[in-house]
């Protein structure tokens, strides 16, 4: 994946360092959050009381054939897709009503939360390999971004894990625009920015588009072409108008909401 390695391929140290990476956020859950105790640890406190609820009542709305635009179990009922955290519009949702056709239990929601943990470490691996560096320190700078300090205070706000998730699969793809042209990485990179934000907290998106913004603000003055600007446009063109069945609703409502006022100041 390294820029000496794309002529060969994904190599078999590439191979071996994405499954571990994909097994590494289950090894964390037994290390750090199934202690040797009577009463295991699992994800808990908004992830019990928000994110659940939200998830369950979208992956139920989708499984009877509608679109979740309400919901009658928040205060005396209010919008669901206008709640950014519900994820409507999040593939990962989606997934969740197609695969599971009987609701989702906890241990599901618990097994997802685990999975975009994956999702992080695979795509920071990747980044660092488009950057150059070598299969081993890559695997660990995977390691070290799902094991760090956002993700474990972050654990029980899965909308934020969501969204982090995707940030350096955008950053990547991105980079890869810039720095080797070509249609063909452009989409991908708009997909990924836009699932950054689809995942239901766009807070994890601005670092990684203030990244994007910056290689690509270098590159072009590296290269003294404007080019890498341009396609930066066109990213966030595409990737905006992929993310706006969530992101318009959810910023209509901020001044309804008890966050709106700072939420908008930051939007």
């Amino acid at each position: 994946m390294a820029q000496d390695n794309n002529r060969a391929g994904i190599s078999k140290a590439d191979t071996l360092a994405v499954l571990v990476l994909l097994l590494f956020p289950l090894l964390m859950k037994m290390a750090l959050w199934l202690p040797l105790t009577d009463r295991p640890v699992h994800f808990s406190g908004d992830a019990v009381v928000l994110m659940y609820p939200w998830i369950q009542t979208t992956v139920d709305a989708w499984q009877e054939g509608s679109v979740p635009l309400y919901t009658p179990y928040e205060g005396l009922g209010r919008p669901l897709h206008t709640n950014l955290q519900a994820a409507v519009f999040y593939p990962g949702t989606w997934l969740l009503a197609l695969i599971f056709g009987g609701g989702i239990s906890y241990s599901i929601f618990q097994f997802y939360f685990l999975l975009h943990l994956s999702i992080a470490a695979v795509g920071t691996y990747i980044l660092a390999r488009f950057l150059g560096i070598r299969a081993l320190p890559s695997a660990l700078a995977g390691m070290i971004f799902v094991a760090g300090g956002f993700f474990l205070n972050h654990v029980s706000i899965l909308s934020m894990l969501a969204s982090a998730a995707w940030v350096p699969w955008a950053m990547a793809f991105s980079l890869q625009v810039f720095r080797k042209g070509g249609v063909r990485w452009i989409f991908p990179a708009s997909i990924f920015v836009a699932l950054s934000v689809l995942g239901g907290l766009p807070q994890p998106a601005y670092y990684g588009l203030a990244f994007i913004g910056i290689a690509a603000a270098w590159i072009a003055v590296d290269s003294r072409s404007i080019r890498p600007l341009v396609v930066l446009v066109v990213i966030l063109v595409l990737a905006f108008a992929l993310a706006a069945p969530a992101l318009l609703p959810g910023v209509w409502e901020l001044d309804d909401l008890q966050r709106g006022g700072a939420a908008r100041k930051m939007m």
